[in-house]
Protein backbone atom coordinates (compact mmCIF):
# COMPACT_ATOMS: atom_id res chain seq x y z
CA UNK A 1 0.00 0.00 0.00
CA UNK A 2 1.72 3.10 -1.19
CA UNK A 3 2.45 5.29 1.20
CA UNK A 4 -0.04 8.82 0.47
CA UNK A 5 2.72 11.47 0.26
CA UNK A 6 4.18 9.21 -2.56
CA UNK A 7 2.67 10.33 -5.61
CA UNK A 8 -0.02 8.72 -7.88
CA UNK A 9 -0.17 6.14 -10.24
CA UNK A 10 -1.29 6.09 -13.75
CA UNK A 11 -4.70 4.50 -14.44
CA UNK A 12 -3.73 1.52 -15.86
CA UNK A 13 -6.87 -0.53 -15.93
CA UNK A 14 -7.81 1.06 -19.06
CA UNK A 15 -8.48 -1.89 -21.58
CA UNK A 16 -6.59 -1.26 -24.93
CA UNK A 17 -8.72 0.41 -27.38
CA UNK A 18 -9.58 -2.18 -30.09
CA UNK A 19 -8.33 -0.28 -34.26
CA UNK A 20 -11.37 1.32 -35.48
CA UNK A 21 -13.43 1.27 -32.46
CA UNK A 22 -13.32 5.38 -31.18
CA UNK A 23 -16.51 6.89 -30.52
CA UNK A 24 -18.95 3.60 -30.86
CA UNK A 25 -16.11 2.17 -27.84
CA UNK A 26 -16.92 5.61 -25.61
CA UNK A 27 -20.57 5.29 -26.59
CA UNK A 28 -20.99 1.75 -24.98
CA UNK A 29 -18.98 2.67 -21.69
CA UNK A 30 -20.94 5.52 -21.50
CA UNK A 31 -23.87 3.93 -21.54
CA UNK A 32 -23.34 0.86 -20.10
CA UNK A 33 -21.79 2.92 -17.08
CA UNK A 34 -25.19 5.29 -16.92
CA UNK A 35 -27.21 2.10 -17.09
CA UNK A 36 -25.31 0.82 -13.72
CA UNK A 37 -25.64 4.29 -12.20
CA UNK A 38 -29.58 4.54 -13.09
CA UNK A 39 -29.68 1.28 -11.66
CA UNK A 40 -28.62 2.06 -8.31
CA UNK A 41 -24.99 0.70 -8.53
CA UNK A 42 -21.84 1.79 -9.49
CA UNK A 43 -18.62 0.41 -11.16
CA UNK A 44 -15.26 2.04 -9.90
CA UNK A 45 -11.83 0.81 -9.92
CA UNK A 46 -8.74 0.32 -6.85
CA UNK A 47 -5.00 0.51 -7.48
CA UNK A 48 -2.40 -0.97 -5.22
CA UNK A 49 1.20 -0.23 -5.42
CA UNK A 50 3.55 -1.60 -2.91
CA UNK A 51 5.50 1.32 -1.04
CA UNK A 52 9.44 1.68 -1.81
CA UNK A 53 9.87 0.04 2.00
CA UNK A 54 7.20 -2.54 1.71
CA UNK A 55 8.36 -6.23 1.58
CA UNK A 56 4.62 -7.81 1.12
CA UNK A 57 1.01 -6.43 1.24
CA UNK A 58 -1.77 -9.40 1.68
CA UNK A 59 -5.09 -6.74 1.50
CA UNK A 60 -8.47 -7.71 1.16
CA UNK A 61 -11.41 -4.80 0.03
CA UNK A 62 -14.58 -5.26 1.75
CA UNK A 63 -17.51 -2.39 0.63
CA UNK A 64 -20.93 -3.13 2.07
CA UNK A 65 -19.33 -6.09 4.00
CA UNK A 66 -18.65 -7.94 0.74
CA UNK A 67 -15.26 -8.69 -0.03
CA UNK A 68 -14.75 -7.47 -3.34
CA UNK A 69 -11.38 -7.31 -4.33
CA UNK A 70 -7.68 -9.05 -2.77
CA UNK A 71 -4.54 -7.56 -3.40
CA UNK A 72 -1.48 -9.33 -2.86
CA UNK A 73 1.76 -7.37 -3.64
CA UNK A 74 5.46 -7.90 -3.06
CA UNK A 75 8.70 -7.30 -5.39
CA UNK A 76 7.76 -9.23 -8.12
CA UNK A 77 4.05 -8.10 -8.15
CA UNK A 78 4.54 -4.88 -7.37
CA UNK A 79 0.64 -3.36 -8.76
CA UNK A 80 -2.51 -4.44 -8.52
CA UNK A 81 -5.96 -3.22 -9.72
CA UNK A 82 -9.14 -4.30 -9.40
CA UNK A 83 -12.79 -3.20 -11.07
CA UNK A 84 -15.80 -3.07 -8.35
CA UNK A 85 -19.17 -3.33 -9.36
CA UNK A 86 -21.48 -2.85 -6.44
CA UNK A 87 -25.52 -2.56 -6.22
CA UNK A 88 -27.31 -0.45 -4.00
CA UNK A 89 -27.33 3.32 -3.34
CA UNK A 90 -24.58 4.89 -1.58
CA UNK A 91 -22.91 5.56 0.46
CA UNK A 92 -20.83 2.79 0.58
CA UNK A 93 -19.02 1.48 3.51
CA UNK A 94 -15.42 0.05 3.02
CA UNK A 95 -13.11 -1.84 5.12
CA UNK A 96 -9.31 -2.30 3.58
CA UNK A 97 -7.92 -5.76 6.06
CA UNK A 98 -5.06 -7.34 5.42
CA UNK A 99 -1.14 -7.62 6.86
CA UNK A 100 1.80 -5.91 4.99
CA UNK A 101 5.36 -6.65 5.81
CA UNK A 102 7.71 -3.44 6.09
CA UNK A 103 11.17 -3.23 5.92
CA UNK A 104 12.69 -1.31 8.94
CA UNK A 105 15.52 0.98 8.70
CA UNK A 106 18.44 -1.38 10.44
CA UNK A 107 17.37 -4.01 7.36
CA UNK A 108 14.80 -6.06 10.05
CA UNK A 109 11.07 -6.77 8.64
CA UNK A 110 8.03 -5.77 10.55
CA UNK A 111 4.65 -7.17 10.15
CA UNK A 112 1.32 -5.08 10.43
CA UNK A 113 -2.18 -4.97 10.75
CA UNK A 114 -3.71 -3.45 7.58
CA UNK A 115 -7.40 -2.45 9.18
CA UNK A 116 -8.97 1.14 7.88
CA UNK A 117 -12.47 2.12 6.88
CA UNK A 118 -14.23 4.65 5.20
CA UNK A 119 -17.45 5.75 3.67
CA UNK A 120 -17.55 6.20 -0.39
CA UNK A 121 -19.55 8.81 -1.32
CA UNK A 122 -20.48 8.43 -5.35
CA UNK A 123 -17.87 6.20 -6.10
CA UNK A 124 -19.36 5.13 -9.98
CA UNK A 125 -16.65 6.06 -12.63
CA UNK A 126 -14.14 6.91 -10.55
CA UNK A 127 -10.36 5.39 -9.93
CA UNK A 128 -9.40 5.19 -6.46
CA UNK A 129 -5.87 4.59 -4.67
CA UNK A 130 -5.48 2.27 -1.29
CA UNK A 131 -2.81 4.53 0.15
CA UNK A 132 -1.22 4.37 3.89
CA UNK A 133 -0.26 7.20 6.13
CA UNK A 134 0.88 8.01 9.68
CA UNK A 135 3.78 5.55 9.40
CA UNK A 136 1.52 3.15 7.94
CA UNK A 137 -1.10 2.92 10.65
CA UNK A 138 -3.65 4.83 8.89
CA UNK A 139 -5.07 2.68 5.76
CA UNK A 140 -7.78 4.31 3.31
CA UNK A 141 -9.09 4.90 -0.49
CA UNK A 142 -8.36 8.19 -1.61
CA UNK A 143 -10.04 9.19 -5.09
CA UNK A 144 -6.83 9.53 -8.22
CA UNK A 145 -7.52 12.81 -8.32
CA UNK A 146 -7.17 14.27 -4.91
CA UNK A 147 -4.44 12.15 -3.80
CA UNK A 148 -2.07 14.95 -2.27
CA UNK A 149 -5.55 16.12 -0.85
CA UNK A 150 -4.43 13.92 2.11
CA UNK A 151 -6.20 11.86 4.29
CA UNK A 152 -10.07 11.90 3.02
CA UNK A 153 -12.63 13.08 6.37
CA UNK A 154 -14.13 9.86 8.13
CA UNK A 155 -11.33 7.50 7.19
CA UNK A 156 -10.90 5.45 10.28
CA UNK A 157 -9.76 2.06 12.17
CA UNK A 158 -12.95 -0.45 10.64
CA UNK A 159 -12.34 -2.72 13.69
CA UNK A 160 -14.10 -4.98 11.47
CA UNK A 161 -11.08 -6.72 10.33
CA UNK A 162 -10.64 -9.49 12.46
CA UNK A 163 -8.03 -11.60 10.69
CA UNK A 164 -9.74 -14.73 11.01
CA UNK A 165 -13.12 -14.15 9.96
CA UNK A 166 -12.24 -11.68 7.91
CA UNK A 167 -10.55 -14.52 5.75
CA UNK A 168 -13.74 -16.51 5.90
CA UNK A 169 -14.98 -13.55 3.95
CA UNK A 170 -17.24 -11.34 5.83
CA UNK A 171 -14.91 -8.76 8.72
CA UNK A 172 -16.72 -8.24 11.57
CA UNK A 173 -18.75 -5.83 11.99
CA UNK A 174 -20.75 -5.92 8.75
CA UNK A 175 -23.82 -8.04 8.78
Amino acid sequence: MRAGREGHASPGWLPPRPRGAGPRYLGAFLLLTGLQAAAGGARFHVIDMVDPIEISEDTVLFVDGHQVARFRLDAAHPEGQAEIEISGAGPHEYALCGRITLRKLDGSSEQRVVDGGGTLIDPDGRVYQALAAGDFHIFYLAPSDAVRAGIPEGTHHSGACDLPVAAAGVPRGFS
